[in-house]
């Protein structure tokens, strides 16, 4: 296990990788340093140290994103650091083996000691775990296998925390996060988001690296360094400030849209929303925000349901807002969105009211649209400073 230096505020020990310039390795060392408020010194010499970490990623019921998130987690340039400061010794999709190489490569894997488990996406649990088999082997079983045994597991994306959206409503799968699937989990931590901030992961990583430990975690078991501030807040959003100045994005594409004034009409779900996306982006720059679009509140547990639709808002005039009360006592109006009328259905016959006579009978109405109430668009309390 590594140790933690006696001095932090010593200089790096050990040469700069070779395949990265002297700016890139201090750059990529300066910001895991900030999101983790360690000293730059002490992340650098962690780095350069060359004490990389086994990983055993594992890839279940999940769309990949996580994998490509932690691929651009930083410039091009200096992406070949990521894999100095981890040893990938078992990816499905990324590592050169396939068939029964994999396997292979995994019992050599778990042969070796200290390992970390990644594991991204969700692990079905109905009908003994089959509608996700690996190898022979369902998801459920290999994650019983594996992370008991790993110096701590990071569920990577909302995916492998709470089943994510294949645990959405109705669940067919009965989809479960990492820790409800193996109860003797150990340490462990959370790190949702759809994707999850691949810098963060890194980050994380490289904090075991140079102290010996997890970072600080919250009450969810997620790093505070990430989501430990909510995306709406002065020196966080950038559309906050407008917000303050009562400029709102009324439409899609209107003047306040092209401007980048507040979302918060379009429901933008930052302001109950825990994540550092605001300060560590994706392909060197982006987020969703800042890009005109809302935050959907991704890294929240069971999102998909909670937050859908992500996009309503009211189009047309509705009742008088009815105030709602935030956790802090402030209190903000909140006004339903109008359902838009569902057109008739057309019909070749006369409608009956006895669906098993007539041929021509006028088509149930499809009810998995009320399921869910449409959220309104201000439905979280926002607290605007004076």
């Amino acid at each position: 296990m590594p140790q933690r230096p006696a001095d932090d505020s010593a200089p790096p020990r050990g040469p700069i990788p070779s395949h990265v310039s002297r700016r890139g390795f201090i750059g990529f060392c300066a910001a895991i340093a900030a999101a983790l408020a360690l000293p730059e010194a002490m992340v650098t010499r962690a780095v350069a140290a060359g004490h990389r970490l086994p990983v055993v990623w594992l890839g279940l019921q999940d769309c990949t994103g996580d994998t490509e998130s932690f691929l651009r987690a930083v410039d091009p340039g200096v992406a070949e650091l990521l894999f100095d400061v981890i040893s990938l010794d078992y990816h499905e999709s990324l590592m050169a083996a396939a068939g029964e190489r994999t396997a292979e490569n995994l019992t050599k894997a778990l042969a070796g000691k200290d390992y970390v488990c990644i594991v991204e996406g969700s692990i079905p649990t109905a009908d003994d775990g089959v509608h996700c088999v690996i190898n022979g082997e369902t998801a459920l079983s290999l994650v019983r296998r594996v992370v008991p045994g790993a110096l701590f597991t990071i569920a990577a994306g909302s995916c492998a925390v709470d089943g994510g959206i294949a645990a959405a409503a109705p669940n067919p799968t009965k989809a479960v996060g990492i820790a409800q699937a193996v109860p003797d989990i150990g340490k462990w931590m959370s790190m949702p988001g759809c994707p999850l901030n691949g810098m963060n992961l890194v980050a994380a990583i490289v904090n075991y690296l140079a102290t010996g430990q997890l970072p600080a975690l919250d009450a969810e078991m997620r790093p505070t360094f990430a989501y430990g501030q909510k995306v709406h807040g002065t020196q966080r959003c950038e559309r906050f400030d407008n917000l303050r100045a009562g400029q709102r994005v009324k439409e899609w594409g209107d003047e306040g849209h092209r401007k980048g004034w507040c979302l918060i009409d379009m429901g933008c779900r930052g302001p109950s929303t825990f994540a550092n996306c605001y300060q560590r982006n994706w392909n060197s720059g982006s987020w969703p925000v800042g890009t005109g679009a809302t935050c959907i509140g991704c890294t929240t547990k069971g999102f998909w349901d909670k937050n859908t639709p992500f996009f309503a808002h009211a189009t047309t005039p509705s009742p008088s807002p009815s105030p709602s009360t935030s956790p802090s006592g402030s209190t903000s109006s909140s006004t339903p969105p109008a359902t838009p009328a569902t057109p008739a259905t057309p019909t070749t016959g006369p409608a009956t009211t006895d669906p098993g006579k007539t041929p021509g009978r006028t088509a149930a109405p499809d009810r998995r649209r009320s399921r869910r109430t449409k959220r309104s668009n201000t439905a979280d309390a926002v607290e605007v400073p004076a």
